[in-house]
């Protein structure tokens, strides 16, 4: 075999190899994004469960437009339609395909979900933490029915 043919042998690994490379890195990228998504659009089917919740009559099995009761968030578990949930403290943990969820009453109105996603990714932000550039990030999404509204922020 020739010099010629040894290095375009060479070069023709170099190239499939990095191709593989930027295959695999792109799926990855593409599983993170996804998930991010997914508990992005959990949370906000959290929301709208817990409204409903809220605004259902108490005569009815809903909230009854009062306070969150301390046992409001396992009351509040069939509505969200998971059916096993786990109590950690004060917090009620619920999980999708998507993440984990922990669910806790901050007072009498307000209902915080802090959604954590499965997937382990790529985020700058940990940099400026100490914790590297790879982490699961986690949001929090905090429910004030008397607003009717709700604020989904990045925690990490």
């Amino acid at each position: 075999m020739g010099t010629q043919q040894i290095f375009m042998v060479i070069v023709s690994v170099l190239i499939v190899g990095l191709a593989i490379a930027v295959a695999i890195s792109s799926t990855d990228n593409m599983a993170v994004t996804t998930n991010r998504s997914s508990v992005t659009g959990d949370l906000v089917g959290i929301y709208g469960r817990a409204m409903e919740y809220w605004l259902t009559p108490a005569s009815h099995g809903g909230g009854g437009r009062e306070s969150w009761s301390p046992d409001g968030a396992q009351e509040l578990g069939p509505w969200l339609g998971y059916e096993g949930y786990q109590k950690d403290g004060d917090a009620h943990i619920f999980s999708t395909g998507n993440g984990s969820y922990h669910i806790t009453i901050e007072d009498d109105n307000t209902l915080t979900v802090i959604g954590s996603g499965n997937e382990i990714g790529y985020d700058p932000s940990y940099a400026s933490s100490g914790a590297g550039e790879h982490g699961q990030l986690e949001y929090r999404m905090v429910i004030d029915p008397h607003q009717s509204n709700y604020q989904i922020e990045l925690l990490n």
